[in-house]
């Protein structure tokens, strides 16, 4: 069986990187994120069309930006992402969701919505 295409290394526009590792639909990997924690690494779990032969296969994964260093406290939020891995241009493409941890009453305040592009290419800075 080849390696599946959607396994690897992948970046976003502004440089924080995707790992995926793919099993089936089953998806494991990590994402390190430029903006909110830069050399740190937080785990990911998600599911995937588990059909490699298909030009668009849908996806799903959530990460759990959970920070045990006192120094970075700061970063108590989770996260989702859904979206599509396009094989014929080698991209994913995923909308998140994004909450923060607030009190009750500001809960308001406490998600964000993006759409990001995860590509092969390094982005230049």
């Amino acid at each position: 069986m080849p390696e599946n295409r959607l396994a690897g290394k992948w970046y976003s526009g502004i440089g924080s990187t995707l790992e995926l590792e793919v099993e089936g639909s089953l998806l494991r990997g990590s994402f390190e994120s430029v903006e909110y924690s830069p050399s740190k690494k937080f785990p990911l779990v998600g599911v995937v069309d588990a059909d490699e032969g298909r030009p668009n296969r849908s996806l799903a994964f959530v990460i759990s930006w959970i920070d045990d260093d006192p120094l970075r406290k700061k970063y108590r939020r989770s996260s989702s992402y859904t979206g599509q891995f396009h094989s014929d241009d080698d991209v994913n493409r995923v909308t998140s969701l994004i909450v923060n941890e607030t009190a009750e009453k500001k809960q308001y305040a406490s998600i964000l919505v993006s759409h990001d592009v995860f590509t092969r290419d390094v982005p230049s800075r």
